[in-house]
């Protein structure tokens, strides 16, 4: 028999460890990055819709904030719909130079876990980790 037998069983063990690892990683980014993306698309759609309201009256202030938070909350970040505690209407603020002159702008924030926010992101594999959510 030859000593080296069984060495390379060692070395696929600690090849699988790494890959597991890895995908862990990216899966959990994955949840991250596609809430992220949903979370901006909700922001987005409140910004809109606020300015919309804003054309047409504005003067009123408390319809375009209405606006927003109806539009976010019909765009869900992760399967959940966003609840008015967890974004923020700020209207008006002035615009960024070279967007427009003396418009003004709207802003819309979408949060999910941060502080203040207990509506966590779920996590797969960093639980192995000790990390129990993340937050956008």
């Amino acid at each position: 028999m030859r000593p080296e037998r069984g060495a390379i069983l060692i070395m696929v063990a600690l090849a699988l460890l790494g890959l597991t690892l890895f995908s862990a990683f990216v899966v959990d980014q994955g949840i991250f990055y596609a809430s992220r993306r949903q979370a901006q698309n909700a922001a987005d759609a409140g910004a809109l819709a606020a300015m919309e309201s804003t054309l047409i009256d504005p003067s009123d202030q408390t319809a375009a904030r209405q606006a927003a938070v109806a539009f976010v909350a019909r765009n869900p970040v992760w399967g959940q719909a966003t609840q008015p505690a967890d974004m923020t209407v700020t209207l008006p603020i002035t615009c960024p130079p070279g967007t427009g002159g003396g418009l003004s702008c709207v802003k819309v924030d979408v949060f999910r876990g941060t502080t203040g926010h207990t509506n966590t992101l779920p996590v797969v594999f960093a639980s192995l980790a000790g990390i129990t959510s993340q937050a956008i």
